[in-house]
């Protein structure tokens, strides 16, 4: 996939360099070794892997941590209304022994 210069916003905020080629940026991500590389690692230690774009897998993850947050806030407020009728069950029996 082709990238305009425009849009590699998140993986600027980052001065990740090649431990191999130190004046390399990691651009890509080889989803074979689940690392980030630059072209050059691409091109010669990487070359069969698959790969993708550090910004298409920053927005990918940042897209699947936002799901899962949303996920996480309806099972705490559904955490929240249980724990409330289990309360007020323990205090409705509680009122029904003080008064036997």
């Amino acid at each position: 996939p082709e990238h305009a210069a425009g849009d590699e916003s998140e993986v600027n905020k980052f001065s990740l360099v090649c431990p191999l080629h130190t004046k390399e940026p990691l651009k890509l991500f080889c989803e074979t070794c689940d690392i980030l590389v630059c072209w050059t690692c691409q091109l010669t230690q990487h070359k069969e892997h698959s790969f993708k774009y550090l910004e298409d897998v920053l927005q990918n993850q940042k897209v699947t941590l936002e799901e899962l947050t949303l996920k996480m806030e309806e099972k705490r407020i559904k955490m929240q209304n249980s724990a409330k009728q289990a309360q007020d069950r323990l205090n409705e029996l509680m009122q029904v022994r003080m008064k036997v």
